[in-house]
């Protein structure tokens, strides 16, 4: 019996087993595809003998069309997905928030916006409790001015 490294099926196999782990180290939910592409190249290796050449040419092509077939439905499961959370800048200006630190030119305080809380400057002095508009986003702080 032939060595398990030695026969072609087992070693695409492997190599499958091999890209999903880097694909566990690596972001970006591409490497997976390569997997995918090498355990089905195992599979018809295993049902039609063939030489490395074509098995490699096998490979690359069900890599590239399980890449561009299916990358949208599988960052799914890895990355998921953003539902509700807004994330885009327009989803926070002209909302209006409340202070729950205070804040001056010089300090940043807290605003609650959505539920969740906030780093916010501001060129004013605003108070605990009070009510301001979100004029701008900066990473995770929120620019305000008073109501």
């Amino acid at each position: 019996m032939e060595g398990l490294l030695e026969n072609p099926v087992s070693l695409w196999f492997v190599a499958g087993l091999v890209l999903i782990v880097i694909e566990a180290i690596v972001p970006g939910v591409v490497v997976i595809f390569f997997a995918f592409g090498a355990w089905i190249t195992s599979l018809v290796t295993w049902l039609i003998p063939m030489p490395f050449e074509i098995q490699l040419i096998v490979f690359l092509v069900t890599s590239v069309l399980s890449l561009v077939a299916l990358r949208r439905y599988v960052s799914k499961w890895f990355i998921g997905e953003m539902g509700n959370v807004d994330s885009s800048v327009n989803d926070f200006i002209g909302k209006e928030a409340e202070v729950t630190r205070a804040i001056d030119s010089e300090n940043l305080g807290q605003v609650v916006f959505k539920g969740v809380e906030w780093q916010a400057e501001s060129t004013q002095v605003l108070e605990v409790g009070d009510r301001v508009i979100i004029t701008d986003q900066k990473s995770i702080r929120l620019i305000v001015e008073r109501k």
